[in-house]
């Protein structure tokens, strides 16, 4: 029995993690539920087990409930980039950046910080007209309205 004592207890920490971890019929609604286009129930279970079995790697130090969380919405905005298609998430092969995400779990403790320290635009041809033109076009446009308006003016007085 002394011997059978230090084992359990080593097993206990295992126990304890798998009781916590969501089934997979919780992470197939949640991303059901939650997700813009719809999702065939084949496809939402293959997308949770691949997001659990994600969770539970022996190498995965970050993995917990928050990493959980962040690895299922990391999914849904992944479906998010086909909701022009209209169509529903149904394949590997139709939607693989979908799949691709749910492999991956997302560590809470990353960063990323993206500070450009500068930016270059390239040469851009001038599309707009030069100030000559525009000015021309002004000058021709008012002279137009003020012959019109003269010659409106005299035909009113050659009908007196």
């Amino acid at each position: 029995m002394k011997r059978l004592l230090p084992f359990l207890l080593l097993l206990a920490p295992i126990a304890k993690a798998d009781s916590l971890m969501p089934s997979l019929a919780v992470v197939g609604s949640y991303l059901a539920d939650n997700s813009v286009l719809p999702i065939t129930q084949q496809a939402d279970m293959q997308l949770a087990r691949n997001i659990l079995l994600a969770q539970s790697s022996s190498t995965c130090s970050y993995c917990g409930p928050e990493s959980l969380a962040l690895s299922m919405d990391s999914v849904l905005r992944a479906i998010s980039l086909y909701a022009w298609a209209g169509v529903p998430i149904s394949s590997e092969s139709l939607q693989p950046i979908v799949w691709l995400q749910s492999r991956l779990a997302i560590n809470p403790d990353a960063t990323v910080i993206v500070t450009p320290s500068s930016i270059t635009f390239a040469d851009a041809p001038v599309s707009t007209p030069e100030p000559s033109t525009v000015l021309l076009l002004f000058v021709l446009g008012t002279a137009c309205l003020a012959g019109y308006a003269i010659a409106r003016g005299f035909g009113s007085l050659l009908e007196r």
